[in-house]
């Protein structure tokens, strides 16, 4: 979790200067059994409050069940370079975080669904790719990135992985593992662009 008040450059508004700060939040982990949406905001909104006593340009975070470290931006930061700078920098990276997370959690049960391919890795890969980015299909759900898998072989994935598939070489062929956290009508509909791939 982290929690980062930002100061910025002031504004201009008939000719007076207006200070903006802002503070982001954000979480990112695997839920435990026991955890609500309530007790995540709670963890998060502690750090978040913790950063702004500490005054500006702080960041606070909690490493899993350790104490909340509140660090100055000059102590975490490379010489010449400010919190406007990074910021979308490192949010980003807690994105891509997330959605490691995410599916690393989801490898440790069964696919949802097991495919074959006579086709290369790498173009079922961008054919799943380029179909869950379908807007007149997805809509607001489309999305589809494409990572190399630390085993070989490709891993496609949407927004929050909310479903991804690995693809990897197998028996002269590919094999496609596909994976959803939801069985919802958007899963289904990802399963059968996968599926137009093969």
């Amino acid at each position: 979790m982290n929690g980062m008040p930002v100061g910025c450059s002031p504004a201009q508004f008939a000719g007076d200067e207006i200070p903006l700060r802002f503070s982001v939040r954000l979480w990112c982990g695997v839920p435990g059994l026991h955890d609500s949406t309530a007790s995540l905001l709670a963890q998060a909104d502690a750090a978040l409050y913790q950063a702004k006593a500490a005054g500006a340009t702080r960041c606070a975070w909690r490493r899993w069940s350790g104490p909340v470290e509140v660090l100055e931006s000059h102590s975490f930061l490379p010489r010449g370079w400010n919190m406007r700078a990074i910021l979308p920098m490192a949010a980003a990276l807690v994105l891509v975080g997330c959605a490691s997370a995410t599916m690393d959690a989801a490898r440790g049960g069964k696919p949802t669904a097991q495919l074959a391919s006579l086709k290369a890795p790498e173009l079922v890969a961008q054919c799943i790719q380029f179909s869950w980015q379908k807007e007149d299909v997805f809509g607001d759900d489309a999305s589809g990135y494409l990572e190399k898998r630390k085993q070989g072989g490709l891993t496609v994935y949407t927004r929050e992985a909310e479903s991804f598939v690995d693809v990897y070489p197998r028996a002269g062929g590919t094999q496609v593992d596909y994976y959803a956290q939801k069985n919802d009508n958007v899963a289904l509909q990802r399963r059968a662009a996968a599926a137009t791939c093969l």
